[in-house]
């Protein structure tokens, strides 16, 4: 008895599987727990009679014969065989561990593995009755056999080996030299190198000496097969195999025999592997063999090893003299990435620490693994076995697809002509589509993903997406944001499936775990699963990415391990939103991947890597048990653990996969069981084997194979008759769940969503099921005509999903293309990239078609025609492009994913588009809701791109500017306003859109709503995505005034569109003045206002949505703002710049002066030092202080800012900071060094303060108070230098009513929209114009802002939340609705009362001019300036005033100044 492991697939270290794993085969050798005897069931540890490994080269086109090195020693105690395996890159290895049986010989001649021309050999167990049978089998050997099985030692593992050559001479002749012509015999077949390119350049290098050997020279030399021996298919590999088991068992037979023969075999050519675990025993027919497993993935890789890529080239440094290999490196682990193996293993015991990466090969099996990476499963010696076709059909494909696209070392000129068939293929492959014309439109992006996404399944109106780190998110596709993040699997959930009617959610992953949720909007009894707290990048940044932190599940999954999982979510809570509840949980550890589900006559179906489809119970009475672990099986299939009753996880058909019956061999699947369908009571399953099953669900009966695919079915999808009559619960046939939608291999997607039932009618498509295939292609089966191949739809590359949307096909390419065909005429209408792709989901109501990728993001296209959508461009200068929703490609999301057609050779067409498709979607059931947000954001889209910088001196900019105005003022005119673009003299200045919609009712009251065009420059570099094109990621929508202020404005402007709509019409009349100069001092504003004050006439209100909330989580409404005045200080010297090695420190330099003044005007804690800066504060009131109070922003705005301390650390008083009091701030300093060298005195330097002030100071008072102060603290200085201050630009300060009838209006409707009150909030910044336009037009201002606090307005990566958007566009509406209810007297219950032109003490501002700011105060030198300060200061020392807000600071104010805070409204002080 031995040990072996063998490994097929991408090339790999062969320390991975020899040295470094935990359960590596060197570890095997001296601790294997798995053992047997050759005859008996006893334990066995020890294999230390010899070892060997087996690769071939990295390119075994060019060079197929393998390399051995083997020796008659322990293998723990041979140091080049760590440094060996550290070196060895190889795609196919063989690594084995001998445990000779009792009389044989140990010698190197006997290690395996063996090796004859280009196969390499090895076997685990023992030939029973050896010396009875040896000279039998000898004698059926051919010369050239009998010679080898001599030559290699009288062992039974050489003898079996030289039967299998045998047969391969003897069934297939000698066609082929088991060396290629060129290849050297003596030189090493792969060099011991560091990569898989300098393996492959030094395959036909000699080796160093000790690198290995077969001889006792200790070299590497080819010791193989003198005879000729025959290429063969994996098919003819797996023959002969198993044709030299039954030729030993009826050999011993024969001979009466009763010893245990153990026969697990492992050979391959280098482009195959074949394995086999068998047993003979005539006196026991159910005797146990030899373990034997495999596992299969994508990335088989160390846990703890961090190095990228392959760990070759890193030796393993240990002391040669102890004799003792190091200790391992770490835990292994296989991953998927995608549902296509890409390497496969096969060993006697496992070599990673999960047991559900290994699947073990049932008893008397083979298993065969393709050139491409298929792996199929049959019994040996069973007539009508699927796998002989099976293989037959994969090899022609892979061999007519070589022809096509000619791949490794096989040359075009020496390809053989093609024949017809071959020509056929060809042209299939290079022509997969009709002419396509426009592609799908890309709306958004969810991104929180760290790992591939495998699967996805939509429950309205959830989407939820299973990952390869173990992990199922849960999406709203309402507000497209992440919810909840489901953690209860370790392995990659391969399969979501989901069940409307009862809400349920069914996940299924690699580590043989199925999990059902329960998903409700409320709380009920039962574990609830809420989203955790995110960590790794910025907590409201969905561009960074993010990991959702949850505490580790158990394997069992019980009410009580879910509880606590976040301290707002407990068992029964009443917390509002979704919740997700796990009521039954399955765990199966050796049965492997689980990559299907399916619902059909009330059981819950999942596919097996095994190759084996098992059932469930998962009826109302059964999942009200609660969580559990439930399963068994019967026989020897086990291996589902039962920690409570419940009923059994049992295997489709009665054992009919695990034991096939004889008479129904076809009925058990050779492959994994990839896809998954259900139709009333019957079951479809798609494998890898290429075929295509239909069950009856209830007996397991097999009803009907198709034959047709030419590789492996990965997906499948079906529509039906929907006549059939319902029961009590709606499901016809009383079956538990109807699903006329797709269950793909991993999407397994909607079936239904209940609310959207309608009566069931026939199909008008009829019975149809559509199987996506590795061959790259769709066949479309006719299950109304007993299932037969009414078309083939060919495609580019592999076709990995199939989904079902309304009228059409949706299929899934490998190479990211989608193609959207019409099922009217199965004709495909258009095709768009996605990037990498792995499986699709359809969500009707939304309209949308989701694509996931192995990079973690998730993609959702329009499932509409781009071509029959609404365009909303006018005016504009890119009309169809800019009406685009984009969505940025790549990790950085540097650059928007444009939609476009596609072909297979990239070409883009312009086809009309197919009007059948337009047939098969006229009813789509596309949300009414959902596609008037989608025509705000398409038109947001539109507007985001025309780069309206108003401060910017680009004529393009200019030129944007106008026709952003141009494309407003068309589509405000579009729905009926009477639009006109008001200019000013200055050419320069930007036109002002003034737009009025009348309403129908004469009584109606009118509001003016103020807004700008124009924007901020926008630097790309520092964007994650393009500025101008909005980018819409995790419901948040990025672009240059997508919150500031281009979104709000066409919020509004919608609300007003849908009013117009109404039967009553527009209950309100409304005035749009929407400026072009926001962003630039509002320059012309005041004067094209008053040009055409009759615009304005009859306003009532005046409503504004240019602020933001304090926080991100609950809405606000502002009712007021702080002043500005900007002061510029400038401080002048020399003539000239002089040097500072020459002159420095005999001058006294501009810049230490302006230094030193500034540093005057706050103390370290940010406090105003300036007298008289406090006078005229308008104190405090009980109410101001209670909605501070209420405002909780310290963490929010510590993470914006990216500080961690602050002038106070009490909240209240900092926001009293921010919002209520005057504050200085040093903005800018330069000087006339601009080149800044460093050895340059600059002759002036300039400074910049921000100063803001605040109700009810005033602006001259305030300015007078700091530039007095600037130059006393400079005429200190007694400096020679001149100072100058400036004030550059002004603005007052604004302060509503927040008590008053407009506000309490906003109130209620912000409230009806978001479900909670508002927070009243105040301003630090400043508006102008807010105060202008109350004056003006003698109306009250209400702003009521939509974006939240971490928008980024001004800054790079600028957002808005879509739900944001779109609730801001309700709010909207019901505030002019109620405002026309309560002007006509309907509101009065509520008591509303809005008057038309409310009194200006509605409103509070300026009553005094603001200073003027177009001249500089007289310039001074420093000693007249000194006596001029020194009498202000004196004059005013009674009157000055300043306060400080922390009471430790309190002892430099008296307590009489202090009262100033605390006095009522009124109050005079002198």
């Amino acid at each position: 008895m031995c040990r072996l492991s063998a490994y097929f697939g991408a090339p790999i270290c062969a320390a991975d599987l020899v040295t470094k794993p935990n359960r590596s085969i060197v570890r095997q050798s001296f601790d294997a727990r798995e053992r047997m005897s050759g005859d008996a069931a006893t334990p066995g540890y020890l294999n230390g009679d010899g070892f060997g490994l087996g690769w071939y080269a990295v390119d075994r086109h060019a060079d197929p014969i393998p390399c051995t090195y083997r020796q008659a020693r322990p293998a723990w105690h041979d140091t080049n065989l760590r440094n060996i395996s550290a070196k060895v890159i190889t795609p196919v290895l063989f690594a084995h561990v001998r445990a000779t049986t009792a009389g044989q010989c140990v010698s190197e001649a006997t290690c395996h593995p063996f090796r004859a021309g280009r196969y390499l050999w090895m076997h685990n167990g023992g030939v029973g009755g050896y010396g009875t049978v040896r000279r039998t089998l000898l004698a059926g050997l051919d010369d050239a056999c009998f010679d080898y099985a001599q030559s290699n030692g009288p062992s039974d593992s050489s003898l079996c080996f030289a039967i299998f050559l045998n047969q391969l001479r003897k069934t297939m002749g000698n066609r082929q030299p088991s060396t290629p012509v060129g290849v050297d015999k003596t030189a090493p077949a792969v060099a011991v190198g560091g990569s898989p390119d300098t393996a492959a350049k030094a395959s036909t290098a000699n080796g160093p000496p000790g690198c290995g050997s077969c001889t006792e020279t200790n070299t590497v030399e080819y010791c193989g097969f003198d005879g000729d021996l025959p290429v063969c298919t994996p098919d003819q590999l797996r023959e002969r195999l198993e044709e030299t088991i039954l030729i030993i068992k009826a050999v011993a037979e024969e001979a009466g025999v009763t010893e245990m023969s153990l026969l697990n075999f492992v050979v391959s050519d280098g482009n195959a592997l074949v394995a086999t675990r068998y047993v003979i025993n005539s006196a026991d027919p159910d005797a146990p063999a030899a373990s034997l497993y495999w596992s299969s993935g994508n990335r088989y890789s160390c846990e703890t090893d961090g190095d990228e890529g392959h760990p070759a080239g890193r030796l393993i440094e240990a002391d040669p003299s102890d004799g003792v290999l190091p200790p391992p490196e770490g835990s292994y682990s296989m991953q998927h990435t995608d549902r296509r193996a890409t390497l496969a293993m096969v060993s006697s015991e496992p070599l990673t620490d999960d047991r559900t990466d290994w699947v073990s090969v049932p008893r008397n099996h083979v298993l065969v693994i393709t050139p491409c990476m298929h792996v199929l499963v049959s019994p040996i010696g069973v007539r009508g076995s699927a796998i002989s076709p099976a293989l037959a059909s994969l090899t022609a494909y892979n061999q007519e697809a070589a022809v096509v696209a000619p791949t490794g070392g096989t040359s075009p000129a020496a390809s053989p002509a093609p024949t017809p068939r071959t020509q056929a293929l060809r042209s299939a492959l290079r022509s997969p589509a009709p002419p396509l014309n426009k592609a799908g439109s890309c709306r958004f992006r969810l991104r929180g993903h760290a790992n591939p996404v495998l699967s996805m399944a939509v429950l309205e109106p959830y989407l939820f997406s299973g990952a390869q780190d173990g992990s199922v998110r849960v999406w709203d596709l309402r507000s497209r944001s992440l919810t909840a993040v489901l953690a209860s699997h370790r392995g990659g959930v391969l399969a979501l499936a989901t069940d409307a009617k009862r809400r349920l959610l069914y996940s299924a992953a690699a580590d043989s775990s199925i999990c059902i949720w329960r998903v409700s909007e409320d709380a009920g009894g039962g574990a609830v699963v809420r989203l955790g707290q995110a960590v790794g990048g910025a907590p409201d940044d969905p561009l960074s990415p993010k990991q959702v932190a949850l505490p580790a599940l158990g394997r069992v999954l019980s009410g009580s391990a879910l509880n606590g999982l976040s301290g707002r979510s407990e068992a029964g809570a009443s917390a509002p939103g979704p919740h997700f509840h796990c009521v039954r949980r399955v765990t199966c550890d050796s049965w492997g991947d689980i990559f299907s589900l399916a619902i059909v006559d009330g059981r819950l179906h999942a596919g097996f890597r095994d190759t084996c489809v098992r059932w469930t119970d998962v009826s109302e009475a059964v999942l009200a048990g609660g969580p559990s672990s439930v399963g068994s099986s019967s026989g020897d299939d086990s291996g589902c653990e039962s920690t409570s009753s419940g009923p059994p996880l049992t295997v489709l058909g009665v054992d009919a996969f695990v034991r096939p019956r004889l008479s129904e061999p076809a009925a058990q699947h050779c492959s994994y069981v990839f896809a998954l369908v259900g139709r009333g009571h019957t079951l479809v399953t798609g494998c890898g084997d290429g075929l295509i099953r239909v069950f009856d669900a209830a007996t397991g009966r097999l009803l009907r194979v198709l034959h047709g695919h030419r590789s492996g079915v990965l997906a499948l999808a079906m529509t039906g008759d929907e006549s059939e009559p319902e029961d009590a619960n709606g499901d016809p046939n009383g079956t538990e769940e109807f699903t006329p939608f797709a269950l793909s291999a991993v999407s397994s997607n909607v079936q239904r969503q209940a609310s959207l039932r309608s009566p069931r009618r026939r199909s008008s498509y009829g019975n149809l099921l559509f199987s996506g295939s590795r061959d790259k292609t769709v066949k479309v089966w006719d299950a109304d005509s007993g299932f037969a191949c009414k078309r083939t739809l060919a495609h580019g590359d592999d076709v990995l999903s199939v989904e079902l949307g309304p009228g059409v096909l949706l299929t899934g390419q490998a190479d990211g293309v989608v193609r959207v065909w019409s099922l009217r005429t199965l004709t495909c209408t258009r095709a768009f990239h996605c990037g990498s792709l792995e499986t699709l989901a359809v969500s009707v109501p939304h309209g949308a078609l989701f694509t996931a990728s192995r990079d973690g993001e998730i993609l959702a296209w329009d499932l509409a025609d781009p071509a029959k959508l609404p365009m909303l461009s006018r005016g504009g200068r890119s009309d169809k492009a800019a009406a685009v929703l984009h969505v940025p490609n790549g990790p950085d999301a540097g650059e928007c994913l444009l939609s476009r057609a596609v072909t297979d050779a990239g070409e883009e067409d312009a086809v009309e588009p197919n009007e059948d498709e337009a047939a098969d979607g006229a009813a789509n059931g596309l949300d009414p809701k959902v596609a008037e947000n989608r025509e705000l954001e398409d038109a947001l889209a539109a507007f985001v791109s025309l780069q309206s910088v108003s401060g910017s001196t680009k004529a393009e900019h200019r030129e944007d500017c106008w026709q952003a105005a141009k494309w407003l003022s068309s589509l405000l005119e579009d729905w009926g306003a009477a639009v006109q673009l008001a200019t000013a003299a200055d050419s320069a200045v930007n036109p002002l859109i003034l737009a009025r919609f009348t309403s129908p009712h004469t009584d109606a009251p009118t509001v003016a709503f103020y807004a700008h065009y124009d924007v901020m420059p926008a630097d790309g570099a520092n964007w994650k995505t393009d500025p101008f094109s909005l980018s819409s990621i995790n419901g948040y929508l990025y672009g240059r005034g997508s919150t500031d202020d281009k979104g709000p404005l066409l919020a509004f402007a919608f609300a007003v569109k849908e009013l117009t709509k109404q039967p009553l019409g527009l209950p309100v009349n409304v005035v749009f003045a929407v400026e072009g100069h926001g962003e630039s001092s509002n320059f012309g504003f005041r004067e094209m206002v008053e040009a055409h004050r009759r615009v304005f006439e009859g306003v009532d209100l005046i409503l504004i949505s240019n602020s933001y909330w304090s926080g991100d989580r609950r809405p606000c409404l502002t009712y007021g703002m702080r002043g500005a005045l900007d002061v510029e200080v400038r401080v002048s010297g020399p003539p000239r710049n002089l040097h500072s090695g020459v002159d420095g420190g005999a001058i006294v330099e501009p810049v230490n002066d302006l230094i030193t003044v500034l540093s005057t005007l706050v103390d370290s804690r940010g406090i105003g030092l300036v007298p008289g800066f406090f006078d005229g504060v308008r104190p405090f009131s009980e109410e101001d202080r209670d909605r501070l109070a209420a405002v909780e922003h310290m963490d929010g705005y510590r993470t914006r800012t990216g500080c961690t301390s602050f002038t106070s650390n009490n909240e209240e008083e900092l926001l009293q900071k921010r919002w209520l009091l005057p504050s200085l701030s040093v903005t800018s300093i330069t000087t006339s060094n601009v080149a800044e060298v460093s050895s340059i005195i600059p002759r002036a330097a300039f400074g910049k303060v921000s100063v803001r002030f605040v109700p009810d100071q005033q602006p001259a008072a305030v300015l007078a108070a700091v530039t007095n102060h600037l130059r006393h603290e400079f005429g200190k200085r007694r400096s020679p230098n001149q100072l100058d201050v400036a004030c550059t630009s002004s603005g007052d300060w604004w302060l509503g009513t927040p008590t008053g009838a407009e506000y309490a209006l906003a109130e209620r409707a912000l409230s009806q929209v978001w479900g909670e009150p508002p927070l009243y909030v105040r301003e630090g910044g400043t508006m102008p114009i807010v105060s202008y336009l109350s004056r003006t037009l003698d109306a009250p201002v209400v702003q009521v802002p939509l974006g939240q606090a971490s928008d980024g307005a001004h800054l790079p990566n600028e957002r808005i939340r879509a739900l944001n958007l779109h609730n801001g566009k309700r709010v909207f509406k019901l505030m002019l609705s109620e405002l026309a209810a309560a002007a006509s007297g309907q509101a009065a219950a509520n008591g509303v009362r809005v008057k038309r032109g409310i009194s200006r003490s509605s409103t509070q501002s300026l009553s005094s001019p603001l200073p003027s700011c177009a001249s500089s105060p007289p310039t001074s030198s420093g000693a007249e300036l000194m006596a001029a300060a020194d009498a202000a200061r004196a004059a005013n020392d009674a009157s000055a005033s300043f306060v400080d807000l922390s009471a430790s600071l309190s002892k430099r104010l008296s307590l009489k100044k202090m009262a100033l805070f605390e006095a009522p409204l009124g109050t005079h002080h002198s």
